[in-house]
């Protein structure tokens, strides 16, 4: 049996292996907690900016968590506040990651993830490609609380992200 053990070939593994290792921890990082959520426009009083606290962590692309149960057809709602997540490059400026509508009713708020056709369907896609692109859901309880509480706090221009 023979092998062939020639530089070229051992370089070329190497460039294999080493990329897989770059994209596995690139991958890594990009799945962690947001560095900023802003949610602006729509029916509320004011912009929300978070920049501290657990919302970063829970509320994030893959964890999905604040969507709520699918509706089936769109709800008769309001104007759209628009929420965009972001991460921080390496210069430290912070770079969206993620969008998406969301309506608050009196009733609960609701949630349309944007789809083919959509302008933020394309950053989107870039991030992850989910069931439920150009799909309508409920908020979930956390998001709804989440909005109304930082809704009430302060302006995020007191450079502490509106936080106490």
């Amino acid at each position: 049996m023979r092998t062939d053990s020639s530089p070229v070939r051992t370089i070329a593994l190497l460039a294999v292996a080493l990329a897989g290792l770059s994209l596995s921890g690139t991958s890594a990082v990009a799945k962690g907690p947001m560095d900023k959520i802003t949610v602006t426009g729509g029916e509320l009083a004011r912009s929300i900016e978070i920049t501290q606290g657990d919302a970063l962590g829970e509320f994030n692309p893959w964890a999905g968590r604040f969507l709520g149960e699918r509706v089936d057809r769109a709800p008769d709602v309001g104007n759209a506040a628009t929420v965009t997540l972001y991460l921080k490059d390496e210069a430290g400026n912070y770079e969206p990651l993620y969008s998406f509508e969301y309506y608050r009713e009196a009733s609960g708020g609701y949630i349309y993830v944007p789809g083919p056709g959509d302008a933020a369907y394309e950053l989107n896609r870039t991030t992850i490609i989910t069931q439920g692109d150009g799909k309508w859901f409920k908020a979930s309880a956390g998001w709804d609380a989440l909005v109304a509480a930082e809704e009430q706090i302060r302006p995020p221009a007191t450079g502490d992200g509106g936080l106490r």
